[in-house]
Parts: structure tokens; sequence; C-alpha cells
């Protein structure tokens, strides 16, 4: 993974050469590389990611209040010690939309992965800190050969990219062994059977998983199920603190 995206990087390189910078998005003319332009830049909605998702106090004072055991609440302390909860318990950066879904949609299903290294300036370097891994939600072993790459794995490379001091990607640790059918127009219940017990972590690295503190990342949350069973995973194979972030999220 860590190849392909540096050929994509390569082939960057090449394109400034010869071209002029353009929106990533709608190809107007734009002042830097992988970048929007001010249209696009305004179309996209961002969550509020400084409040209490339950009763709206701002959060002001780092992860500790934002992040309880093993969610990522996104409450403030008082919240949390009465023991409000808000579920799905995810952490994303833009909402999943018509506009935002074209482009999302474009990066996971039309071949064009480039979008990865745009869509990874969205996620907020403090979702990942003090996390000793990221760890993307994988593919199964089919739809990979059939995609080519996997796109959790593709935005994780991203986000290293644009932030070299953020924690290292573990890419063999969580496993899909289980085909699933894709989510897309599944109600929540049915989302949630549908991965049920579809992920497994790896022997070799159960050991290395032990104590620590993750972040699982994926592209959409709409339910959550996805990521929320990962957490299930991982917390089972000994993790301390699982977090779940995805870049766009249904609202």
């Amino acid at each position: 993974m860590e190849l392909f995206l540096e050929i994509l990087m390569k082939i960057g390189k090449i394109k400034e050469l010869l071209f002029p910078p353009v929106c990533a998005f709608c190809g107007a003319q734009t002042e830097n590389y992988y970048s929007l332009c001010s249209n696009c830049w305004f179309s996209i909605k961002f969550v509020n990611r400084n409040v209490c998702r339950y009763c709206g106090t701002p959060i002001k004072n780092g992860m500790s209040e934002k992040y309880n055991s093993t969610t990522s609440s996104q409450c403030c302390k008082e919240c949390n010690r009465v023991g409000v909860s808000v579920d799905p318990d995810i952490a994303a950066s833009i909402v999943y939309d018509d506009f935002s879904k074209k482009f999302i949609l474009r990066m996971k299903e039309r071949n064009d992965p480039s979008l990865a290294l745009v869509f990874a300036k969205f996620f907020h370097e403090s979702d990942f800190l003090d996390v000793d891994f990221i760890i993307p939600v994988p593919i199964h072993p089919g739809r990979l050969w059939s995609r080519t790459y996997n796109q959790a794995a593709l935005l994780a490379q991203g986000i290293k990219f644009w932030h070299p001091g953020c924690p290292d990607i573990e890419l063999h640790a969580l496993k899909r062994h289980r085909y699933t059918p894709k989510q897309k127009g599944k109600d929540a219940s049915a989302r949630a059977r549908n991965v049920k017990d579809c992920f497994s972590v790896s022997t070799r690295r159960r050991a290395m998983l032990h104590g620590k503190r993750i972040a699982v990342l994926d592209d959409v949350a709409a339910s959550g199920s996805t990521l929320i069973e990962c957490r299930k995973t991982l917390c089972e194979a000994g993790a301390q603190e699982v977090r779940c972030i995805a870049l766009a999220k249904t609202q």
C-alpha cells in the first residue's frame, strides 16, 4: 500500500510539471495541487468537532475530555460523568451528503484513488493523539482483487503524508475473513447483522495489540456498524482503547 501511494505521488509530480493546479473535484483552476476551488470547498459540510455532541458545551481541554474508555464519546466531562451516550459513537470530519457522496464514490468505486490524498487533509490530527496504531477497516480479499485498493488504507496513508507525526499504520492485524454484501440499501439492524463476526485479529499480531490505543479508520459511517464491529473485535483481542474515526458520516 505504501508503494501504491508512492506511485500516486510520483504521477502527481509529473502532472505538476506538465499541468497547472486544478480543483480535485470539478477541475477549475486553483493555486495549489491536491486542493479544492472555493466553490467546492464551501460546498463541503464540515462536522463541528469542538462541542459536546449531547449538550453542546464547547470542549476545549484535549482528548481526555473527548474520549472515554474504549469509546470516542465526543461528550464533555459532565455528560460522561452522568453517563449519557451518543450512538453511533463515530468521529467524522465531513457530512456524507449529495455533494460529498459523488466524490467519495469516485474515490471508492470509480478508480480515482488520488482523491484519497485530498480527503486525507480533512481529518483532524488531534484524533490520533496518544494513539499507538491506525488500523484501516479491511476489505475482503475478493473485493480487494476487484477494486485493486482499499480506500480506507489509502486515506490512512494520506493522513501520514500530511501529518508525519501521526502513529504508524497497521495493515495486517485486522482481517475481514468473511465476504459480506455491500451495506448500501440496508437499515441499521440489517447492517449490523451483515458485518457481525466478519472480522478477526491475526494470531501473530494479537500480542502486539494488547494494551494499545488504536484508531480504526473508515471512509463513510452510516449506521456505524462496521466500525463498531471492528472496535468490538479489537477490544476482545486486548486493545485498551479503540477510537472509531470516519472521513464522512450521514446526518
